[in-house]
């Protein structure tokens, strides 16, 4: 039998973002290598082979060939898998003090004019709370876990339906993991130096979360 095509142009897709550096973060906590991978991995042929095995052992096929999630299916924003995925559960409000939250009421996935953003055939109201990025402070850092993740609230986004603009791992409160687009690279850099850019911070405020294992 052959492959589906749906199989395969989600296989292409894999490969794209193994070879130019921007798979998820776990890469390098599955295989135990750096987090700039790509590198190592020139010279660990049994390395390679473990990502894509683990790739492939994760799809999962219907009765016509067809991979899942699909497109429409998968978690496409951030916020909407922080509230509502076992996995990645949302814990700002137990990290700051009631007073230092700020929250927004929100239809996600609806533009102001009432059109999608992304054509889904889907919304949700939500009431979602984060950290002002001036009121995280590293009394806050304290109460994470060794590991969480951050995602990084842009206001401005809000007229479009997105309250998330990018998202990384927290190490020991301090490293953060995250995919550069200023460096076209996953890098690891001190969380509060590249959230207060020379003083200026380059978001609008915080969420945190715990992450789950499978």
């Amino acid at each position: 039998m052959n492959l589906s095509n749906n199989l395969k142009k989600h296989f292409r897709l894999f490969i794209y973002y193994y070879t130019n550096g921007t798979l998820p973060f776990l890469v390098g906590d599955i295989l135990n290598i750096p987090v700039d991978y790509r590198e190592e991995l020139m010279y660990e042929a049994t390395s390679v082979v473990n990502i894509f095995t683990i790739y492939m052992n994760n799809i999962k096929m219907d009765e016509n060939g067809k991979k899942t999630p699909t497109y429409l299916s998968r978690w496409h924003y951030t916020s909407d898998r922080l509230l509502h995925h076992d996995r990645t559960v949302d814990i700002t409000s137990s990290v700051a003090h009631e007073n230092d939250l700020e929250k927004v009421e929100i239809e996600l996935n609806k533009k102001q004019d009432g059109s999608e953003f992304l054509d889904l055939n889907w919304s949700s109201n939500e009431t979602i709370k984060f950290i002002p990025t001036v009121k995280i402070t590293e009394n806050i850092l304290l109460n994470l876990p060794a590991v969480s993740g951050v995602a990084f609230v842009k206001k401005s986004y809000f007229k479009m339906g997105i309250v998330i603009a990018h998202e990384g791992y927290l190490i020991d409160q301090t490293d953060l993991i995250h995919a550069s687009s200023e460096y076209n690279r996953t890098v690891n850099v001190d969380f509060l130096s590249y959230l207060f850019n020379d003083g200026d911070p380059r978001f609008d405020g915080i969420m945190f979360y715990k992450i789950n294992p499978i």
